[in-house]
């Protein structure tokens, strides 16, 4: 999903939430919003070390391009997206500091974006677990 859609369904869900729980401030709002905008930095990451390609620009346009063909993105490792970082950042949360509850919320709100937009697609879920992609990644790669 393109980041504009992330952006967008992330404001309108912490309007949402400030409207349902108005005891929320102004950082937890934004640690959620952030953090469901930010998590596509992995994307990045991934071409960056995959294709040698550090200019932010023209791996944006090579995903719009394939998004356009059709072509989905199985297969590539992404290191944020999956349930691992929710459950760290709860345990954080736990340890630490009640704003890594937040970034857990961020994180979840966009994976749930994604895995709607898999499903909208017909396309396989993938996304779910860091440690499942990564092993279907090593699969794919030997074959």
């Amino acid at each position: 999903m393109f980041p504009k859609y992330h952006v967008l369904f992330s404001l309108v869900s912490i309007l949402i939430l400030d409207l349902i729980f108005p005891s929320l401030n102004l950082i937890q709002l934004g640690l959620i919003f952030l953090s469901s905008i930010l998590i596509d930095f992995d994307h990045y990451i991934y071409h960056s070390i995959k294709k040698k390609e550090f200019n932010l620009f023209k791996i944006y346009n090579t995903y719009k391009l394939r998004k356009q063909k059709k072509k989905n993105s199985r297969g590539e490792f992404y290191c944020f997206h999956g349930v691992e970082p929710i459950i760290v950042s709860l345990i954080l949360g736990f340890l630490l500091n009640n704003y890594f509850y937040f970034i857990g919320i961020g994180i979840l709100l966009h994976l749930a974006l994604d895995w709607i937009e898999m499903v909208y697609y017909n396309q396989p879920l993938f996304k779910i677990s860091i440690f499942y992609d990564l092993l279907k990644q090593i699969k794919l790669n030997k074959l």
